[in-house]
């Protein structure tokens, strides 16, 4: 009987891998790819070679390595849908309940696969088939999107006129300051039973302005900054890519490519990156100087989430990546004035977003959730603790740039949106809603009277006040919504 040559493991493999990488193709990169491809097929080796020794079949223990990578990488989609859900007072949204069913699966499979080991060659040939078109397919979905599917951005060109200033005068630096998930003091106090007095007391002593009842217009990070950064609302998304979208294609680009950096460049100014590891305020090509803080990316880290890596998510490498990728991004900000010549400094720090890996003097944390994208905003002392820590390293930040300027900077220190620990999200209540859109949002303006600041202000509006009061533009401001 002819023996088929077993390709399906290798295909079933970098088909998952591809996979992932095809539906997170707008805010990942090639560069995300080696490392979890390096894990995979090490792991594939060493299992596919001890089998092999042990049995001697390649069809059999072909088989069995696909079943393996099936399970690998459908077990955290698997735990995501049992997760927080009942039969009756039986919690079966748990790993020790969860991962016996995989592996009875597995032994039933390989049970069967084994009584069959000397007749596989139809199966084997149908499994190579198979994941050949699988892999195929997804090769095309990621094709078509670079080659087809990258967003009209004509309109994100900024047609406001863009004359430099005198050539006397002296462009001081700006700083965009993204706090992920940072909530206003009002809703601290509210919903927190603490306050954020002293970091804003030592905000006001610096000079800053504090728009004490400011909210974000939008409660998602890429319609927030696409919209910030933009200076206009993007209400339009939604026409052009439907209410439900979760495209977030054009809201990257336009976080990207930015009114806001494109109006800053045209004066003259090097757009500075400190990257975050995450999508848009990762890699942007339009950076004049761009700095890596760590090997921390989404990428990687949804690739844990949803394999079975998930039984070991908090025990696993990349929580410290994350913590040394804030530390760096903190440090690379304080030391920022060794670049010369004016600057628009653009930093996303994503926390103090869950999940909590900070204690309130930067000690590690265990937190009870990993996801960057998880709407587990819990215990929300783990979100106090990890302010209080971000509070100490922008004072050090802040002192530095203040004390290494030679002309005072243009600082804003703004969040996205709030937290979220009511979790709501299904059925918004006013609570919620409050907690979700309160955001820190503080200016230094130097020379600017704090009466020509309002006193409600939203992210749509900051570049366009801070512009007409530094640059002598007439940008309309719009109403706050």
């Amino acid at each position: 009987m002819k023996k088929h040559k077993v390709w399906h493991p290798i295909l079933f493999a970098v088909y998952s891998i591809l996979f992932l990488f095809a539906h997170n193709v707008s805010e990942a990169s090639f560069g995300d790819l080696p490392v979890p491809t390096l894990l995979v097929f090490s792991g594939i080796v060493l299992i596919w070679g001890l089998l092999w020794v042990l049995f001697r079949n390649w069809q059999f223990t072909g088989i069995i390595v696909t079943t393996i990578i099936l399970a690998f990488f459908t077990y955290g989609h698997a735990y995501n849908i049992v997760l927080h859900e009942h039969i009756g007072s039986f919690d079966i949204g748990r790993h020790r309940h969860l991962f016996p069913v995989y592996a009875l699966l597995f032994l039933i499979v390989s049970y069967l696969a084994f009584r069959s080991r000397e007749s596989l060659g139809t199966l084997t040939k149908i499994l190579n088939f198979t994941t050949g078109v699988l892999l195929v397919f997804v090769i095309a979905e990621i094709s078509y999107f670079h080659i087809f599917s990258r967003p009209d951005t004509k309109y994100l060109t900024n047609s406001y006129e863009t004359s430099p200033r005198d050539a006397s005068s002296k462009n001081p630096d700006v700083y965009y300051i993204i706090l992920d998930g940072y909530a206003s003091n009002k809703t601290i106090v509210d919903y927190y039973e603490t306050n954020n007095d002293d970091f804003e007391g030592y905000l006001k002593d610096k000079g800053f302005y504090i728009s004490l009842g400011s909210v974000s217009n939008y409660v998602h990070t890429p319609v927030s900054l696409s919209s910030s950064m933009n200076m206009e609302y993007v209400n339009f998304l939604a026409d052009k890519l439907g209410e439900n979208s979760v495209d977030k294609t054009i809201p990257y680009e336009m976080i990207k490519n930015s009114k806001a950096m494109q109006f800053l460049k045209a004066r003259g100014y090097s757009f500075v990156l400190i990257r975050s590891g995450w999508g848009p305020t990762d890699k942007n090509t339009a950076a004049d100087v761009s700095i890596k803080c760590g090997s921390y990316n989404e990428y990687l880290k949804m690739m844990t989430h949803t394999t079975m890596l998930r039984i070991f998510e908090k025990w696993l490498i990349f929580l410290d990546r994350h913590r040394d990728n804030v530390r760096k991004m903190f440090s690379e900000l304080k030391d920022i004035n060794r670049i010369d010549g004016p600057k628009f400094v653009m930093v996303h720090f994503l926390v103090p977003h869950a999940p909590f890996i900070f204690g309130p003097n930067g000690e590690p944390r265990l937190p009870e959730n990993l996801l960057l994208g998880s709407r587990i905003w819990l215990p929300r002392q783990g979100y106090i603790d990890q302010i209080a820590y971000i509070n100490s390293q922008m004072k050090l930040a802040i002192d530095n740039i203040l004390a290494t300027s030679a002309q005072t900077p243009i600082i804003m220190i703004q969040a996205d949106h709030g937290p979220a620990s009511f979790d709501k999200w299904d059925d918004p209540t006013d609570e919620f809603l409050k907690e979700r859109f309160g955001i820190i949002n503080a200016i230094l303006l130097s020379g600017v009277p704090e009466d020509s600041l309002r006193s409600v202000l939203t992210p749509v509006n900051n570049f366009r006040l801070v512009f007409n009061q530094a640059f002598n533009t007439n940008f309309e401001i719009l109403e706050d919504k």
